[in-house]
């Protein structure tokens, strides 16, 4: 069941597409973008309100299901430079990245590389390749993912207004 503002949303589609109208189809995708920025603000606001009537971190609400309220820990601003060096340092430290197990002789130099990735993955998410930098050394991406047309992406100037 669609929302009745959606529906909406939807009808003044086909009537900028009907009319064939760029400067319609802008103006519904700036109001769009701009009423999901508000909506997410708003949900922020129903949380915050929730969380002193919650009481219990579980219950069940009639018609939804189980609620479960956690506490959120927002971490940003990652400072990679810093962090990667003291992780590499900290993984080469440990004996099993660089030494066998059972004989204690040293791994081969490429299966320490194969160790010293798997632990960084464990430690850091690495959410995308970067396209320049692959080239760079002579690899194509779509080795490594699937890449699949997306649409476009409309970039929109600086609201006068914000």
């Amino acid at each position: 069941m669609t929302d009745p503002l959606v529906a909406e949303l939807y009808d003044v589609l086909a009537d900028a597409v009907a009319a064939e109208s760029r400067d319609e189809l802008v103006t519904l995708l700036v109001y769009i973008r701009d009423l999901r920025a508000d909506l997410a603000a708003l949900a922020k606001a129903v949380e915050c309100e929730l969380m002193p009537l919650a009481g219990e971190k579980q219950f069940v609400v009639p018609n939804i299901g189980e609620v479960t309220i956690r506490k959120q820990t927002r971490r940003t601003g990652w400072k990679h430079d810093l962090l990667l060096p003291v992780l590499i340092a900290r993984i080469m430290d440990e004996p099993e990245t660089i030494f066998d197990r059972e004989t204690g002789e040293l791994l081969p130099y490429v299966q320490i590389g194969h160790n010293l990735t798997r632990r960084l993955r464990e430690c850091v998410s690495f959410g995308a390749g970067k396209v320049t930098g692959l080239k760079a050394i002579g690899l194509d991406e779509e080795d490594f993912c699937t890449v699949t047309p997306d649409g476009y992406g409309v970039e929109l100037p600086p609201r006068k207004d914000a």
